[in-house]
């Protein structure tokens, strides 16, 4: 299985499919709804932005990438007004067949507020209207955690730019009160089937971008300085929900080394913290709290509810956790 994978991947790599699908230069669109013109400018390093700064989005063209598993068609997409878009997937008619939405080009027309009982808590309504038919208009809400099955251009461009650059790998998962690693890279050579032993001080170049056959959603390739070659998705290029990284570009570790000095910024990279560590690189790590409470001297960050953690700041450090 994992050699069918690897040669799907290696004719992407030659073939280069993913620049005859997608636009590579970016179109300024005026939208219909000018009332709903975004007030501040859109962030082409975020794929989508965050839900308060969603109305930054208007005027984005977006190109319907791939899903998985196909068969399940996309989730959440209604047309104007209400009602099914196209035909339904075969076996839950609250999806869109994949067939009915893949590699469309859409315009965000404007972002709606719900106006139904659930509306202080669930995401707002994108509306988006087909850049080849102007009469084809469908609704969507994102994901809160911003995964959507869109990728606009402008975002697809600044990835395309990043050809060529170094990447150090940071990413944490949080389980309750224990802590499990991973990466955001695939763990399996492509050229070999071979597990790949990541370190926390491995350089990953950007390489290329290409189409996942298996589901037709655009992944980065990478290569490190061992010659291991992996892919990602796309859209780990941008911040997560939580303002941290999966991949922190060297540029931006040799700033933060600069200004802290090399040894809380590699036990970042390490995955650890310990008192002292300065809160900008706490948070690149383990992303924004979900709630602050501050007093005159200190500052308490909780993550999580219920069993939540708890961590102690004091004149922008580390001091204590529990």
């Amino acid at each position: 299985m994992i050699m069918k994978k690897i040669i799907v991947l290696l004719l992407l790599l030659s073939t280069s499919t993913m620049w005859a699908q997608i636009q590579t230069s970016s179109v300024k669109v005026a939208s219909k709804a000018e009332s709903t013109q975004p007030k501040a400018p859109y962030d082409s390093t975020r794929n989508i932005p965050p839900i308060a700064d969603l109305d930054t989005y208007v005027g984005q063209m977006v190109f319907l990438q791939g899903v998985s598993p196909r068969e399940n068609g996309y989730f959440g997409f209604q047309k104007k007004g209400g009602g099914r878009y196209g035909s339904g997937a075969p076996e839950n008619s609250s999806n869109t067949r994949f067939e009915d939405l893949y590699g469309k080009y859409f315009i965000v027309d404007a972002i709606e507020k719900n106006d139904d009982m659930f509306s202080s808590v669930r995401p707002k309504r994108v509306v988006l209207r087909n850049r080849d038919d102007e009469n084809d208009i469908v609704t969507y809400r994102p994901h809160y955690k911003g995964e959507n099955p869109w990728v606009t251009v402008s975002y697809y461009n600044y990835v395309r730019s990043q050809i060529g650059k170094k990447f150090y790998l940071l990413e944490k998962s949080l389980k309750g009160s224990t802590y499990e690693y991973g990466y955001c890279l695939n763990s399996n050579d492509i050229n070999t089937g071979e597990p790949i032993t990541f370190g926390y001080l491995d350089l990953w170049e950007l390489v290329d971008i290409s189409t996942n056959e298996d589901d037709l959603t655009l992944i980065a390739i990478f290569k490190n300085t061992k010659g291991n070659m992996s892919f990602c998705s796309i859209f780990d290029f941008g911040k997560t929900a939580k303002d941290s990284y999966k991949l922190l570009p060297q540029q931006e570790y040799n700033r933060l080394a600069k200004k802290y000095g090399s040894y809380y910024t590699k036990l970042m990279l390490k995955h650890d913290y310990e008192v002292g560590m300065p809160k900008e690189l706490f948070r690149l790590l383990w992303g924004a709290p979900d709630s602050i409470n501050s007093s005159a001297y200190s500052e308490q960050w909780i993550y999580g509810g219920y069993d939540a953690d708890y961590f102690y700041f004091s004149n922008g450090k580390l001091t204590n956790w529990n």
